[in-house]
């Protein structure tokens, strides 16, 4: 059910020639999607950028959906570690949106990482998957070990302690080294007006129901 509101993100820049840059969103609201900072060169300019929801069968790619995204963020904090992009059409109405968690991670606590790594079909890490302890640096930034492969930049990482709530979103690393980073979800409310707004929403309207759903 969490997994639904994941989906690849294709950013086509321009600098040193055309070039892709494949990383992972989380649908938030009706056309806003959220990523990682990095997915947006600072020094190149976006040509483009589309959002597949919905691969998660390699064997099975039309069954996957695309949308256009338009190519420069409604907002960008490279200090908080985030981009939040406006898509064209309503991901929501099929794939749903993702909850972000009320709550921060606690050291060592379990975590599950849902991305497009490679650029490929919808994985999960899970073995190993969890904070580090402690959990935070010291600039801020939440530290795990879930194993990670390019293209993972902007997947959420889950907390699976209760109802799943997206608790952070992956920047950089590879989890196989024990040295990944990601982004603390307080840390990106604190800095978003517009996101703090989606999180008070969330907690007035969402009730947990037994299959993760929200209940009226």
């Amino acid at each position: 059910m969490a997994a639904r509101s994941v989906g690849r993100l294709d950013v086509l820049y321009s600098s040193q020639g055309n070039k892709v840059r494949h990383c992972t969103a989380v649908v938030l609201d009706e056309d806003l999607v959220l990523t990682s900072d990095l997915c947006f060169p600072s020094e190149g300019g976006i040509v483009m950028a589309t959002l597949v929801m919905g691969f998660v069968d390699r064997d099975k790619p039309s069954a996957a959906q695309t949308f256009t995204v338009h190519h420069l963020p409604i907002e960008i904090d490279r200090d908080a570690g985030y981009a939040l992009l406006q898509v064209l059409g309503d991901p929501s109405r099929r794939y749903g949106t993702a909850r972000l968690a009320t709550r921060g991670v606690q050291d060592a606590q379990p975590l599950w990482m849902i991305g497009h790594p490679l650029a490929g079909q919808m994985r999960i890490a899970r073995r190993d998957c969890a904070a580090t302890d402690p959990a935070m640096t010291e600039d801020g930034w939440l530290g795990h070990g879930c194993d990670s492969l390019p293209g993972a930049s902007g997947a959420p990482l889950f907390d699976v302690s209760g109802p799943l709530a997206v608790a952070a979103l992956h920047r950089w690393g590879n989890g196989l080294a024990g040295n990944a980073i990601a982004v603390p979800i307080d840390r990106i409310i604190a800095a978003s007006p517009r996101i703090a707004r989606i999180a008070r929403k969330q907690a007035e309207t969402c009730h947990p129901g037994p299959d993760d759903d929200c209940l009226p």
